[in-house]
C-alpha cells in the first residue's frame, strides 16, 4: 500500500505503479501495510479516522468540564444541580462539532445546520428548565439572522456562485419568519430581536426572488428531478 501526500490517501496500486492515479504526484510506500492489487481505488478515511484526534480531545474537555463543574457544585453548597446543566451544554458542544465536521467541505449548509442544531438545543433547554422564554426571545431570532448573512459573507469573501447556496439561503430565510409567527401567536416577549431578524428575512427573499428567479427554479427542479 502507498500513500499520496498530495491527496492525503492511502492507495492500494500494483507495486510497479509509483504515481498517484489521482494526481500523478509521487507517492511513498507504507510500511507494515499489505498491497491488494486487485483494488484500485484509494481508501477515503472516514470523518472519524480524519479528526480522530480533535473527536476525542473535544470529548475529553466534556468529561473534564462535566467533572470540574459536579466537583464545584458539590463542594460549594447550592440549592440546585447547575452542574447538570454544564454538562449537558458541553455535550451539546461536542454533537455541533461533529456536525460542523460532518459538513465541513459545504461551509453554508454548515451554517445552516449549526443554527438549526444550536436552536434545538436552546428550546429543549428552556424548555427543561421551566421555560423562560429567552431561546425564543433572543437565541433563535439571533441566530437565524446571523446565518443568513454569514451566509451571504462566506459566499462573498470566497466568491462562491449563487447556485450553490441559494437553496440553503432560501431555506434559512423562511425559518427566520418562525420568530415573527411566533410573536403573533404571544410566546415572545421581547419582540425586537424577531422583527430585525424577520426584516433581514424578508430583505434576503425579495432579493433571491426579484435577482435570481430562473436559477431559483431550475436548482428546484435539479434538486427535486422536476
Amino acid at each position: 500500500m502507498r500513500y499520496c501526500p498530495n491527496c492525503k490517501m492511502r492507495l492500494r496500486i500494483p507495486e510497479k505503479e509509483v504515481k498517484c492515479p489521482l494526481c500523478r504526484s509521487q507517492t511513498t510506500q507504507l510500511d507494515g501495510c499489505e498491497d491488494d492489487y486487485g483494488a484500485v481505488f484509494p481508501v477515503v478515511p472516514t470523518m472519524f479516522e480524519r479528526y480522530n484526534f480533535i473527536i476525542r480531545l473535544a470529548l475529553f474537555a466534556v468529561v473534564a468540564v462535566s467533572a470540574i463543574a459536579f466537583g464545584v457544585n458539590l463542594m460549594v453548597p447550592h440549592e440546585s444541580l447547575w452542574s447538570i446543566f454544564v454538562a449537558i451544554g458541553a455535550f451539546c458542544g461536542w454533537i455541533a462539532l461533529l456536525a460542523a465536521l460532518r459538513r465541513r467541505n459545504n461551509i453554508q449548509r454548515n451554517i445552516f445546520n449549526q443554527a438549526l442544531l444550536v436552536s434545538a438545543f436552546a428550546l429543549i433547554w428552556d424548555f427543561i428548565t421551566g421555560w423562560r422564554g429567552w431561546s425564543v426571545d433572543f437565541v433563535m431570532p439571533s441566530l437565524f439572522a446571523f446565518s443568513i448573512i454569514a451566509i451571504i459573507a462566506t459566499a462573498l469573501i470566497l466568491k462562491i456562485p449563487v447556485e450553490r447556496y441559494l437553496m440553503y439561503l432560501l431555506i434559512n430565510c423562511v425559518f427566520a419568519f418562525v420568530p415573527v409567527i411566533l410573536v403573533a401567536c404571544g410566546v415572545v416577549k421581547v419582540i425586537y430581536p424577531s422583527y430585525i431578524c424577520t426584516i433581514i428575512a424578508a430583505v434576503v427573499t425579495a432579493w433571491l426572488v426579484i435577482l435570481y428567479t430562473n436559477k431559483m427554479i431550475s436548482e428546484v427542479k435539479r434538486r427535486f428531478h422536476v
